[in-house]
């Protein structure tokens, strides 16, 4: 005999008292609210771990805390469930923001890897979604400082220093965006002078703070002398 279908019914589990049925919309719409439950968790603690990222100078390489492949693969899912959102959202600031977030680290990930291509297209991929962020209204100079640092990883220094500017417009007590002013300003322009000022205002404002020795060693490679 062939097999029964599903009855069109739903019948009472012996587990469920009284009778109660759990309906299947009702499952869906709390697999939902948990989805989304653990996409916001994600997003807060992702935002929470972005602190004090330096351009780069060649002297400490910014790693996760997982092997590279595996952060590359978490990135990617990460990325893949924001982007769903992004479908139904396209205008939210917040989703765009948090999008170039996870474009940022992939592309410090793979910029330990041997994939250039993939690095610099994961700049562009930020780049994209924080400019779109400017344009939805987002000011926030930690997420301008990640944008010119971006700017600066795919060869714009000029772009990178206007936009270190822009964001110390907005917070001109931003250490972070001090330090990596003076990265590019050594790096990409050999501007001594411009580097020592940025540097200097940096240990000023945060000289206790964890990437302040490198500073100081950056300071003395280049003046010849150790600040206080």
């Amino acid at each position: 005999m062939p097999p029964k279908r599903r009855p069109t019914t739903p019948t009472p589990s012996p587990n469920t008292p009284n009778g109660v049925v759990f309906e299947p919309w009702k499952l869906i719409v709390l697999a939902m609210f948990f989805l989304g439950l653990g996409m916001l968790l994600g997003f807060f603690m992702s935002e929470y771990t972005r602190q004090n990222r330096v351009a780069s100078m060649q002297s400490a390489p910014q790693q996760g805390a997982l092997p590279v492949d595996q952060e590359i693969r978490a990135l990617l899912q990460h990325i893949g469930e924001a982007e769903t959102q992004l479908l139904t959202d396209p205008n939210n600031p917040e989703v765009r923001v948090h999008i170039g977030n996870l474009y940022y680290d992939l592309a410090l990930a793979r910029d330990r890897t041997t994939d250039r291509d993939g690095t610099q297209g994961a700049w562009r991929r930020a780049t994209g979604h924080y400019e779109a962020a400017r344009e939805l209204g987002v000011s926030d100079a930690d997420m301008l400082t990640d944008l010119g640092t971006a700017y600066y990883r795919m060869n714009q220094p000029e772009r990178a220093i206007a936009t270190y500017d822009a964001a110390l417009a907005l917070n001109p007590r931003n250490a972070n965006t001090w330090m990596n002013l003076g990265v590019v300003k050594r790096q990409a322009l050999n501007d001594i002078p411009g580097a020592i000022s940025a540097w200097q205002e940096y240990l000023r404002l945060d000289p206790t703070s964890a990437n302040a020795d490198r500073v100081r060693t950056w300071l003395a490679q280049i003046s010849g002398s150790v600040p206080e």
